[in-house]
């Protein structure tokens, strides 16, 4: 299957900007998944069907996508959309998870206190981009990018420890190149021992 990986790409500014909606719906939310934004597949009974993985890499991006619009009329509709941009990770940090090379067991989930699902994937609120990633074989694969707010990190770094197939990491331990453009912008430290 062929993509364009132009439209597929996020920008450095839609990136700020959907980074300061996330801590904005999060500010005013303090839960991880809240039923306005659960994606319409995010059921109980698609999860244990392994739905996820039946989506393909377009459709994972476009209800990323749905989800971000949501939750962006959400925060205007109550007056709480952001002024500017985000111009920092107020004390979070962002988390990749390699959703296609999940093994559904449940490790991460469990000692994450459930930050992470049975697929690895971080929470809906939290979720920025679903970046297209391309393996050493030139295989496509895509990756969830999540902000984490501060409360949340030592149960992420929990829920990385016991991950048996490190699909979880922090952006800065990852080379896609969107994240090398975060990196650039100061989103993304170079230090690996954060």
């Amino acid at each position: 299957m062929f993509y364009d990986v132009a439209i597929m790409m996020p920008t450095l500014e839609s990136f700020k900007w959907r980074l300061a909606e996330t801590i904005a719906w999060w500010e005013h939310k303090k839960t991880l998944r809240s039923e306005e934004l659960r994606p319409e597949w995010y059921t109980e009974s698609a999860m244990s069907s392994h739905v996820l993985s039946n989506l393909s890499i377009v459709q994972r991006i476009y209800e990323m996508n749905q989800l971000s619009i949501k939750r962006a009329e959400l925060l205007r509709k109550i007056g709480k959309y952001p002024l500017q941009p985000a111009k920092g990770l107020s004390n979070g940090r962002l988390v990749i998870c390699e959703i296609d090379m999940s093994v559904w067991d449940g490790a991460s989930e469990q000692d994450s206190k459930g930050f992470f699902d049975v697929y690895d994937a971080p929470p809906w609120n939290l979720w920025l981009f679903c970046l297209l990633e391309i393996d050493s074989y030139g295989q496509h694969y895509s990756s969830f990018m999540a902000w984490t707010p501060s409360t949340y990190i030592e149960l992420v770094k929990k829920g990385m420890e016991v991950n048996m197939v490190e699909i979880i990491a922090w952006a800065e331990n990852s080379n896609n190149s969107f994240i090398k453009v975060l990196r650039e912008a100061g989103f993304v430290s170079n230090l690996n021992s954060l």
